[in-house]
């Protein structure tokens, strides 16, 4: 793991000044080992997190006449399978890294190298023959690579945005499209980010530029697995088992101690069982939680989590955060997300992961099982919304409607008929995802900035993937309309920033592009049903025998974080000055009565507005750090 930056100036010699101004902003991400390259048009930085080949690993990496020199960020877990295909074929391997591999595969294929690694991966090549900077990301989004045009047709790339802010030439601006989208999801999803002229390379795409211009290229596609399809439950659980213990195989390869984070959940727990038989010694698993008081009872999973520690004999390890905790990791969370994030679990998750680092360099994490396998109640919420539209019109207006209004009204059913009425397409994927009501948003926004971010994009986003989405029904499509948009941009984001702010390694098995191709084979009713009520439904089955009764039985939960509760105590302080009227008054983004109202509202428990506040403080920091700030 590390991070990686530099810029490519087809007009004007580049300079090592520059780079180390970028290269020191991301020293967190590689503490062990820095690097650089500079000639001609073209600047290469690395900073080093050493995890294979601690000795001989150092970068930026050249083949044997150095025309082709690179800079890497991630893991390739098929790397030693490739390594021996290119000794074979007569390829001089210096080191035993999976870097060189990157080098010598660009000598076989060119761009299209990247179809043959398996892996989280950000790199950046330099061709010196063809005068060409070649970019790389990963096909699911686990690593992020920023960019940003420079005049004169030159280009920045950063792991980190803060990197590309060290270059004078990148202004600091902020975009009203993102802070749109932001104020109805949380997060910037998409190409874009907060920052006006900064955005981000797609995951599965590759970026090539000259001087004469840059093409980007997509080298990946989603590819449903068409046996899994046909085939029937028993089937798909024995291929998924196998699937995923070879993932996690693979994912364990490393030259320093692994890990694992244990939330108490089931993907974490299958993570966690099978990387336990794969070692000689016990695991060391890390669990985070919260000191809430009379909500730990029920958000609690600390029991599930010692429950699968003590099955598997792991070294287990438990980090309880208070509220005063979450206040003072706020600002310096904020620095290193490089982007506002309405979702306080960031805070926790490098919480957990500066425990951790104390032990171990590398952990596994279970992300991705929810939206790979249905693991949201909503997918099978929307399986019955369909089920309820095949009910004729006039039978459901006359008795299935009024039946279902007096069930809401009595607080039995929670959800509106406005859902249960929707189509089933993008708007409706939307109002699931929608954080701040219309309404809210108009309210809060000024004139200026209402009619710069009048209209709503969120829907607008989810779009193409249910025009063009994978699968045969409308749950799959919001599951590939969920892992286009919400893992790459919020989840794994925020899960690469935060452990790098711990300068350690996080990898996520679940998330291989092979097991993501298997999984958009499995028809829906697989994943999960309806009568019982049952949630990732083939996961549980493929692994029933490995994972304690009651953990496969417990109610779906959700990560939980208390901000909310804390916002009116510990976090009361930083609510009330981040959002304070003058301060309001004087930024020009946000009206100061309707965000004061529901400021009120919350504090004195009249109401709830946890998200919401989150959301505008979280904006509020990042202003102050980014845009207020000269500091890089």
């Amino acid at each position: 793991m590390c991070g990686i930056c530099g810029y490519f100036s087809p007009h004007a010699p580049a300079e090592r000044a520059a780079l180390d101004r970028m290269t020191a902003t991301i020293e967190h991400r590689g503490p062990d080992d820095v690097g650089a390259f500079v000639a001609g048009a073209v600047a290469l930085g690395i900073r080093r997190l050493s995890i294979i080949d601690l000795a001989g690993g150092h970068q930026p990496i050249a083949n044997e006449d150095g025309s082709v020199v690179l800079v890497f960020n991630g893991e390739i877990y098929n790397y030693q399978a490739l390594r021996d295909e290119l000794a074979a074929r007569g390829h001089p391997l210096r080191t035993s890294s999976d870097t060189e591999v990157i080098v010598h595969l660009y000598e076989e294929m060119g761009e299209r190298c990247v179809e043959r690694l398996r892996g989280m991966f950000a790199f950046a090549l330099w061709d010196r023959s063809r005068g060409r900077l070649l970019l790389a990301r990963d096909r699911l989004g686990i690593k992020p690579l920023y960019l940003a045009r420079l005049p004169g047709g030159g280009l920045a790339f950063a792991s980190e945005i803060k990197a590309l802010l060290a270059l004078p030439e990148v202004p600091r601006e902020l975009s009203p499209d993102a802070l749109g989208v932001y104020l109805d999801v949380m997060y910037t999803p998409g190409r874009g980010t907060m920052f006006a002229g900064i955005e981000r390379l797609p995951p599965a795409c590759t970026l090539a530029i000259d001087a004469t211009g840059a093409a980007e290229r997509r080298y990946w596609q989603l590819r449903p697995d068409a046996a899994a399809a046909s085939a029937d439950l028993r089937e798909n659980a024995i291929r998924l088992r196998a699937a995923l213990e070879e993932s996690v195989r693979l994912h364990m390869v490393a030259d320093v101690p692994v890990g694992a984070l244990l939330s108490g959940g089931v993907d974490s727990s299958i993570v966690v069982g099978m990387a336990s038989a794969l070692t000689g010694h016990p695991l060391k698993t890390f669990n985070v939680s919260f000191d809430v008081g009379d909500l730990s009872a029920k958000y609690d999973e600390r029991p599930y989590a010692r429950m699968v520690a003590q099955r598997f004999g792991t070294d287990h390890t438990e980090v309880v955060l208070t509220g005063g905790e979450l206040a003072r990791l706020f600002p310096k969370a904020t620095w290193h997300l490089d982007e506002p994030l309405g979702n306080p679990t960031a805070l926790s998750i490098y919480a957990v992961c500066q425990t951790a680092r104390e032990s171990v360099k590398v952990v596994l994490a279970g992300n991705g099982g929810d939206e790979l396998f249905a693991g949201y109640l909503r997918y099978a919420y929307d399986r019955a919304v369909s089920l309820y539209q095949t009910v004729p019109g006039p039978l459901r207006r006359a008795v299935v409607r009024p039946g279902l209004e007096a069930l809401r009204r009595a607080g039995i059913v929670k959800q509106g008929l406005a859902k249960l009425e929707r189509t089933p397409d993008e708007h409706g994927h939307a109002l699931w995802n929608r954080t701040m009501s219309p309404a809210w948003r108009d309210q809060i926004l000024t004139p200026e900035w209402r009619q710069h971010t009048a209209h709503s994009r969120i829907a607008e986003l989810y779009r193409p993937y249910f025009a063009n989405g994978v699968g045969a029904t409308y749950q799959d499509r919001q599951m590939y309309a969920d892992l286009r948009t919400w893992i790459p941009d919020e989840d794994l984001m925020k899960t690469d920033k935060m452990s790098m702010m711990a300068s350690l390694e996080l990898r996520v098995p679940i998330l291989d592009h092979v097991i993501a191709d298997l999984a958009a084979g499995i028809p829906f009713g697989q994943k999960a049903r309806l009568r019982p009520l049952s949630t990732k439904h083939i996961l549980k089955q493929a692994f029933a025998d490995l994972l304690p009764p009651e953990l496969l039985s417990q109610r779906k939960q959700g990560f939980f974080t208390p901000a909310g509760k804390w916002l009116r105590t510990d976090l009361r302080a930083t609510a009330l000055e981040l959002l304070a009227p003058d301060r309001l008054r004087r930024q020009g983004i946000f009206e100061s009565e309707p965000i004061g109202r529901m400021l009120e509202t919350h504090l004195s428990a009249a109401g709830y507005y946890g998200h919401e506040l989150w959301t505008l403080l979280s904006f509020q920091l990042w202003y102050d750090t980014f845009l207020c700030s000269k500091a890089t």
